[in-house]
């Protein structure tokens, strides 16, 4: 008897019964088939089958038996429903059903064996157990891969197992491809095969769709396969609804048709037909490879992979969930132009091995057949197994009653519901109906007249003719006159009909506009009630609110007064006494203890640090609302190298930072000292110079050439100017490096300032256009945005105008021609309201309620708001006058991942959300929806550039540590940012798995298998602690970085002000991007973090000092620290596993060791929060683990209270 998911139909499955079949037939054998359609089965394949799931009958034919074979595939994972229950529940739809017979096998005495399986995944415990049970049991076992043979160690299997490529491979072995299709004759039209499986995880429709879209050549056919197409009234899932929708999103662009081969030879001569083929089957692929047709592959599972890998395909023809388009359209093109095929070789390898399969068969064919084990005395298991089915059965059948009940309940009042909107629409009809008729009956009296007359003057010229025979000459120019007047008449008749018939086109077309204002009308105030309602109650809320506060405040007011100047005294004077008190008495028993653990020096080193504030006033006791902003002058540059930019101007016309501005911004961002002076007025500078922040940046020519520091200077030359040139000079004398801008001097070349330049410039950036210039070295600084602005983390206030029920489209028109757009916009998009700003300030011609204008805003921020918002922002305006601006706009769009629409087609920008506009394809591309592009976001930053241009010094010694579980859809994006920015002076990353099972860890190898700074390690557990630990043994830099798998970059700064910091020598143990602090109000431990204070906690001491340790703790998310020091504490506390509170408690060991635990807001550095452990902070699992780690820190660190740091103040 074979056994397998055989009858659906699927192709696949339907291979390998069929090699089984032949192979069962060589060896003298009959074949018996449980079959999930036995009918189907045996037309296609010429045996006896029986119903699958009806257990009689498999048992009866299995008694008859000498050997059961639980054919190939993926039956044994737990993707499906598998259920340790289902192997008892004969109508439950479980994978664990498979398990039935080989039990009813083992019961009756007959061999079973276990051919040419793939195994897994097993995450939950009964699979593992029932899985490990039954091959165990088996007389013989063979897999098709490695990674099972691998799984089933894991899960206990102790047996011998054999390992070879799937039995799909030995297809040709019996069915040869005839000598036509083996050499293609050349033909009019080529066809690219596409197979492809229902697969809900992921995203890989759209991409595929738009790879198909844009790659197949003219004159291609793509021709569909449906490998799994049951009868209608099958339970299983066919593929032509899937094929059906992706035709849909290709169009029809391309000659099409959809085939499902009715069997497994068929599907054969069919790929081997075909010119190329797109797989996401396995057995599309096997059938594909062996007929020689270049193939590539979604790998949706890691059967595809281990096959693939078999076969020997490329690495850029295989595709994962979640892969760009382009990714896409690199694999189907080298697929459609013959890139790769396997060689004879490799496939007669492959076959050779396979044959291991058949070899197995054999031998098991020779299995004698144990004398029956069966007892009658014994209870007659499978009777009371039937017999409880049917009792649970019959339970099922009483719910499925009263679920038609409560169907039949709804059916009603659905009808009802159908009654009133039929009233209405009759309603409505009616109205139409009154002015229809009122027309019609004017219409008809017209027509009946117009009729009648003409009748009568027909019958009054037929008259006229009579008597013009008769008479002849006679009263001839008196019919003529009357004849003419007839005429007269009847035509002044015709053009009445005509205006009626106008009457009533205006009339119908009035009707049409009354409706669509009347939709208008009821939307309008179904949205006014809601915010009246609203507002309402806020005012109420409001005024008593106010009332309360006026009362409480009279009365602190009165208190405060009297009692405000000594309070300050005596708490600041108390505050010192207290403090210095208790670190006098406290130092001698914390040094004891440092002394103990970490020995003299380290404790000897924390003495002068400890005696330096003895006395001392804190920042945070003194003026505290006075202090939010630190002096101009007393901001602390952690890095060595400084930015001198002379430019002509801060601010261009359209109210944008320049060019020079941005770099100035990004440098000052990644802690360099930078400086602006602007040689002319800047227009616009009054939006710019009320910002505190910048009056440090912009600076006259004194305090320019101050800043000058010898070799560590980099001086940008963006103004040619005679001024702007002296200083340069100036600066160059003194051992300034200049760098030469020339996006902002073009044609700096022409000017008789150029020898000058050349002399003293070392090197040169520019934006695409750069000049040749021999001997100066250039280096590309494309346009670029200001991530911390357009920032799609960030959350944007929601424009008032926009709409919460529609759609709301950004039409931002730089040419002014938005009309005739927003026409064709208007008709494709009848959802959406239209949000239209002009450079030219004019407003747009439209009429439509939809539209709605808004004046051009200068303000960046602002603008943000708008396209944060937006579901589309469409950009009008031409390549060459408006590209600049075009250009800035579109960055600042795709730096927020909205689908951004350009008219222009020249601004060098590559973003899966970005689009070139197509009148014809005009309702798709406002319906865009937004993909994740952090490739575009993370290469697109200011601060990324501000890097480049200062070429400054790394540390070179840092290992980072990241942690995944479960994070194959973010983990790429946390290493290859890291690797794109810090990669060169990095010392490694090291990637530790804790135990996922989506396959991230295997696409951690597969990514950078040949990247030697990428390790990866696996934890046995999912536990932050544990973890990182583990990645720390495996380390071996100087310095130790822990990130999230959820974070990212966009500069490689945050490494740099870390290590600067830890060199300080100021007592710094560990530094991180995100702190925390307690709150003594709460007894849950919480308290506030950096990322809800203002400036992110970075207050007016931090940037004098360039960090803060006031601070409770920081999260391991971006934290630096020595290896030396982790290495002399305990490291993380398992105990914690798998996440909360090990991050509080590594920062309480540093404050243990007797260091200070610091917090800056490192730049560069992008957050997802959430992701790394899996933890969902709502459910119940969550709140359990919270609050039992909360009590173990809480019992642990109660001796040390002073490490509980509140949040004085952010100020």
């Amino acid at each position: 008897m074979l056994v397998g998911f055989y009858g659906a139909p699927n192709v696949g499955d339907e291979v390998l019964l069929d090699v089984a079949i032949h192979r069962v037939r060589e060896l003298g054998g009959e074949p018996v088939v449980a079959s999930i359609d036995p009918t189907v089965t045996s037309a296609m394949h010429g045996v006896e089958a029986v119903q699958f799931a009806n257990l009689g009958r498999v048992v009866s034919a299995l008694a008859h038996c000498d050997l059961l074979i639980m054919g190939g595939g993926g039956i044994f994972q737990d993707h499906h429903p598998f259920h340790l229950e289902g192997a008892y529940l004969p109508y439950a739809n479980d994978i664990a059903g498979y398990a039935r017979p080989l039990l009813a096998a083992a019961q009756l005495g007959i061999p079973s064996v276990i051919w040419g399986h793939g195994v897994g995944p097993l995450r939950r415990p009964d699979a593992r157990m029932l899985v490990r049970e039954i091959f165990q049991q088996a007389a013989r076992v063979s897999v098709r891969d490695p990674d099972s043979h691998a799984l089933l160690t894991q899960v206990g299997v102790n047996r011998p197992i054999l390992v070879a490529p799937d039995p799909g491979w030995l297809f040709s072995h019996y069915h040869p491809l005839p000598a036509a299709t083996e050499v293609q004759a050349e033909a009019s039209t080529r066809v690219l095969a596409v197979v492809v499986r229902e697969w809900a995880k992921g995203s890989w429709k759209e991409p595929l769709a738009a790879a198909l879209k844009a790659v197949v050549p003219a004159g291609w056919r793509i021709c569909w396969v449906s490998f799994q197409s049951p009868a209608a009234e099958s339970a299983v899932i066919s593929d032509l609804p899937l094929i059906d929708e992706l035709r849909a999103m290709v169009g029809d662009g391309h000659q099409s048709e959809v085939v499902s081969p009715p069997t497994p030879e068929a599907a054969w001569e069919l790929l081997a037909g075909c010119d190329a083929v797109f797989s996401m089957r396995l057995h599309a692929s096997i059938l594909a490879i062996q007929a020689g047709v270049p193939t590539c592959g979604l790998e949706y599972d890691d059967k595809l992979s281990q096959a693939h890998l078999m076969a020997g395909m490329p690495d850029s023809m295989r595709l994962a969930i979640g892969d760009s388009s382009e990714r896409y359209a690199r694999a189907l093109t080298q697929a459609i132009n013959g890139h790769w095929v396997p060689s004879r070789e490799t496939l007669e390898g492959l076959q050779d091995q396979a044959q291991i399969h058949l070899a197995m068969l054999a031998d098991a064919a020779q299995l004698a057949r144990p004398a029956v084990t069966f007892d009658a005395a014994r209870m007659d298991w499978v009777t009371a197994w039937l017999e409880q089915s049917l009792r649970e059965l019959d339970e099922v059948s009483q719910s499925s009653q009263r679920a038609y009940t409560l169907l039949e309940y709804r059916d009603y009042q659905i009808g009802q519901l159908q009654a009133e909107l039929d009233q209405a629409q009759a309603v409505l009809q009616q109205l139409r109906a009154e002015h229809a008729e009122e027309m019609a009956v004017q219409a008809a009296a017209m027509e009946n007249d117009a009729a009648a007359r003409v009748a009568a003057l027909n019958d009054t010229l037929g008259q006229a003719h009579a008597a013009l025979d008769d008479l002849h000459v006679v009263h001839q120019e008196e019919v003529a006159a009357q004849v003419a007047a007839m005429n007269e008449v009847l035509e002044s008749k015709r053009e009445a009909m005509e205006r009626a018939e106008q009457q009533v086109s205006d009339l119908e077309q009035r009707l049409r506009g009354a409706e669509i204002a009347l939709a208008d009308a009821r939307d309008d105030l179904h949205q006014k009630g809601e915010y009246i309602a609203d507002k309402e109650v806020y005012i109420a809320q409001l005024l008593q609110q106010t009332a309360e506060l006026e009362a409480a405040l009279k009365h602190s007011q009165q208190q405060t007064a009297e009692a405000l100047d000594l309070w300050r005294r005596l708490r600041l004077a108390l505050g010192i006494v207290r403090r210095d008190l208790l670190r006098a008495f406290a130092a001698p028993f914390k040094l004891v203890s440092v002394w103990r653990r970490y020995g003299s020096k380290i404790a000897l080193q924390q003495i002068p640090r400890r005696m330096k504030t003895v006395g001392q006033i804190q920042l945070d006791q003194v003026a505290p609302a006075q202090a939010s902003a630190a002096p101009v002058d007393q901001v602390r540059y952690l890095r060595a190298e400084r930015l001198l930019v002379l430019a002509s101007a801060a601010i261009d016309a359209g109210g944008w930072p320049t060019r020079p501005l941005q770099l100035c911004l990004g440098a000052d961002r990644a802690g360099f000292l930078a400086r602006l002076h602007a040689t002319s007025p800047q227009a616009g500078a009054d939006v710019w110079t009320a910002d505190e922040s910048l009056k440090r940046l912009l600076v006259d020519t004194g305090a320019w050439l101050a800043q000058v520091n010898g070799a560590a200077t980099r001086v940008l030359l963006a103004d040619s100017n005679e001024s702007a040139v002296a200083l340069a000079e100036q600066a160059h004398a003194r051992g300034a490096e200049i760098i030469v801008d020339f996006a902002c001097l073009p044609d700096v070349q022409h000017s008789p300032l150029w020898p000058r330049i050349q002399a003293m410039a070392s090197r040169s950036i520019h934006d695409g256009r750069a000049p040749s210039v021999p001997g100066l070295p250039t280096l590309l600084l494309a346009e670029a945005g200001d991530n911390e602005i357009f920032d799609s983390y960030r959350t944007h206030p929601k424009p008032s105008a926009y709409s919460n029920s529609r759609g709301n489209v950004l039409v931002l028109d730089l040419a002014g021609g938005s009309d005739a757009w927003l026409s064709a916009a208007l008709a494709a998009r009848h959802d959406a309201l239209f949000h239209v700003a002009r450079l030219d300030g004019q407003s747009p011609q439209a009429e439509d309620r939809r539209v709605r204008p808004f004046a051009w805003t200068r303000s960046r921020t602002e603008l943000a708001g708008l396209m944060a918002a937006a579901d589309v922002v469409v950009l009008l305006g031409h390549d060459g006058q408006h590209r600049d601006e075009l250009r800035r706009l579109a960055i600042a769009g795709l730096l927020l991942e909205r689908p951004v629409v350009v008219q222009a087609d020249g601004l060098e920008l590559e973003s899966a959300n970005l689009h070139q506009l197509d009148e014809g394809a005009l309702g798709s591309q406002l319906a865009l929806t937004a993909v994740e592009d952090y490739r575009f976001v993370a290469s697109n930053a200011w601060l990324g550039r501000a890097e480049v241009l200062m070429a400054p010094a790394y540390p070179a010694s840092v290992s980072v540590v990241v942690l995944i579980y479960n994070n194959r859809r973010i983990i790429e994006r946390c290493v290859r940012t890291i690797l794109d920015h810090a990669g060169e002076w990095l010392h490694e990353i090291i990637v530790v798995d804790n135990n996922s099972v989506d396959g991230g860890a295997e696409l951690v190898e597969q990514l950078f298998a040949d990247e030697p700074k990428v390790k990866l390690v696996r934890n046995a557990e999912n536990g932050c602690s544990s973890g990182r630990n583990l990645g720390v043994k495996h380390s071996t830099g100087k310095y130790i970085a822990f990130f999230d798998s959820d974070q990212w970059l966009t500069s490689p700064t945050c490494f740099v002000e870390a290590v600067n910091i830890l060199e300080l020598g100021e007592g710094v143990g560990t530094i991180g991007w995100n702190a925390g602090w307690f709150d003594a109000t709460r007894d849950d431990l919480g308290g506030p973090i950096s990322d809800y204070l203002p400036n992110r906690g970075m207050n007016a001491e931090a940037q004098m000092k360039g960090y803060r340790d006031d601070v409770g703790f920081l999260g391991t998310s971006c934290m630096f620290i020595t290896r030396e020091l982790f290495e002399s504490m305990e490291g993380f506390d398992t105990f914690y596993d798998p996440t909360c509170f090990e991050d509080t408690d590594i920062c309480f060991q540093v404050k243990k060791a007797g260091y200070s635990v610091a917090f800056r807001d490192l730049a560069g550095v992008r957050h997802q929060p959430h992701q790394t452990t899996g933890a969902s902070e709502g459910s119940e699992r969550y709140r359990k683990l919270f609050a039992r780690n909360a009590n173990y820190f809480r019992e642990k660190w109660k001796g040390s209270p002073e490490f509980f740091v509140d949040l004085k103040s952010w100020y």
